[in-house]
């Protein structure tokens, strides 16, 4: 009888540890998820600034509206599917996934860049290959650099010639209570989405409108994927 208190004594302390380690890593993933919703108001902020710059310059410029990355006929389909590092999230990355194979089993050609080490396990278990992968930032302080690491993957192919009809990001919608999956396109770049209000003067610029506007429209594009 002893024998078998002290076995059961030793999982009681056993889960109690286990108890204190699941409650670190919630304390742990809700710092960090708070911290992150901090940042998108300060991002949701650089991107009104980009959208109206881009305003601006399309009241007196509108001949350079084919500025910024652009996308080719008869490429298929790009998409950036952005998932999770690590697992305590659910069904997230199984969702994702499971978009992903909706849309590849449709009438166009997919390209998938992945973003995430599990959802790159999940989307391999459905048999979904993916041309490019990168693991997850682990901190919202590392999320620009994994920005310039997507927007550097994903213009080397154009520059390769690896042309795209339309490019799109796939993610959990942020700020949400329940699980939402939003898809947004990247381009062809809709320009029709921002406010242009004609001045009789134009701004000063010291850059051709054309060159200006394609550096605005790679910079929203950025903001966009952070």
């Amino acid at each position: 009888m002893s024998g078998k208190l002290g076995e059961i004594e030793s999982r009681i302390a056993a889960t109690h540890q286990l108890d204190a380690v699941i409650a670190a890593m919630r304390g742990i993933a809700a710092s960090r998820s708070h911290e992150a919703r901090e940042r998108l108001a300060g991002i949701r902020a650089a991107a009104a600034t980009a959208g109206a710059a881009i305003g601006e310059v399309l009241a007196f410029a509108t001949e350079g509206a084919a500025g910024g990355p652009a996308a080719g006929a008869g490429g298929g389909d790009v998409c950036i599917v952005v998932g999770t590092e690590q697992g305590f999230v659910g069904a997230l990355n199984d969702e994702l996934a499971e978009h992903a194979l909706h849309q590849d089993g449709g009438a166009h050609t997919y390209r998938w860049l992945l973003v995430g080490s599990r959802l790159a396990s999940a989307a391999a278990s459905r048999g979904l290959s993916a041309a490019w992968s990168a693991p997850m930032a682990a901190h919202p302080d590392a999320i620009p650099q994994l920005a310039v690491r997507i927007t550097d993957a994903l213009y080397a192919r154009l520059a390769r010639g690896q042309r795209a009809a339309r490019i799109s990001v796939v993610s959990a919608q942020p700020g949400e209570s329940r699980l939402q999956i939003a898809q947004r396109t990247l381009i062809p770049f809709e320009f029709t989405r921002f406010r242009v209000s004609p001045r009789a003067q134009p701004p000063l610029v010291n850059l051709a409108p054309a060159r200006l506007l394609s550096g605005l429209v790679d910079f929203y594009v950025f903001v966009q994927l952070c």
